[in-house]
């Protein structure tokens, strides 16, 4: 998922070049604005019937293959380990996933997220570079109506002051999937739209990790297609992403082909699950 996320972060800096330098904009969301009306994942999905986990992954394109291993205990994520030498290490408080950690090749701490949740939903996600002086927040409010509302903000690691810092987003849900994506700033909005097979996601049954919100790892199926829209009325640029995938017997991925296309830029990568 590492090198899909990095694609996909591609893919937005190409769609935001047309953005002014400064441009910020905030839904201020409030420390009392901690109200879950309707849980975007029910509490079916939160208990885990299957005892399927994936154990490795591998991500293979012209660049190289890297694979990444699962260790788990029963179905919590104990950590995850890249071929190119870092590790990711997870902490639970209960059934919550509510801090992880990215060890270099050094053996060093470089990276800390902690997560925060209310009602038993994300809060909110900090990032923390190791020896920079300040962290990186995003801040969510859970609606009714199965959309989520995300803002950015930037704060100071001595004092604990907080500003926002940029962005503001909303996610949209149907059937416990990530179907709709807006990313706005004071001058230019990204819209990423997706469809999905009806087939059990590689990372279901991991314990908590389907209450982490933006990398993919919540959702209930598998993507088939995703398309990026930026830019405001006649002045738009669009890429797609589409997935071609095949099954066990399970239902579950085996094995994964990514196609990207911007203009002139195509990317082709092919993800291989092990359970």
């Amino acid at each position: 998922m590492k090198r899909t996320l990095f694609l996909l972060s591609v893919a937005f800096l190409v769609l935001t070049s047309c953005s002014k330098d400064g441009d910020s904009v905030g839904i201020p969301i409030k420390e009392e604005d901690k109200i879950v009306i309707d849980p975007i994942v029910k509490d079916k999905d939160s208990l885990v019937t299957d005892t399927i986990l994936v154990q490795k992954i591998i991500y293979a394109d012209e660049k190289g293959i890297l694979e990444r291993e699962m260790l788990y205990d029963g179905n919590k994520l104990v950590s995850i380990t890249d071929s190119d030498g870092e590790v990711f290490k997870f902490t639970y408080t209960g059934d919550l996933i509510t801090k992880k950690e990215r060890i270099n090749k050094k053996g060093e701490i470089d990276l800390t997220t902690e997560y925060t949740y209310v009602m038993g939903k994300l809060f909110t996600s900090t990032e923390k570079q190791s020896g920079n002086n300040f962290y990186s927040k995003i801040k969510y409010q859970h609606n009714s109506d199965n959309t989520i509302f995300y803002s950015k903000f930037k704060g100071d690691v001595d004092t604990g002051n907080e500003e926002i810092d940029g962005f503001l987003g909303r996610y949209i849900y149907k059937d416990g999937n990530l179907v709709r994506k807006e990313h706005f700033t004071l001058s230019s909005e990204i819209v990423t739209v997706s469809e999905f097979d009806t087939r059990n996601n590689p990372f279901k049954n991991i314990l908590g990790y389907n209450l982490l919100l933006g990398d993919g790892g919540e959702n209930v199926n598998n993507l088939l297609k995703q398309t990026y829209t930026s830019g405001k009325g006649a002045n738009t640029n669009t890429a797609v992403s589409t997935y071609n995938i095949q099954y066990n017997v399970n239902n579950y991925p085996i094995e994964q082909i990514l196609n990207y296309n911007s203009g002139n830029s195509v990317y082709t990568e092919t993800t291989t699950f092990e359970y």
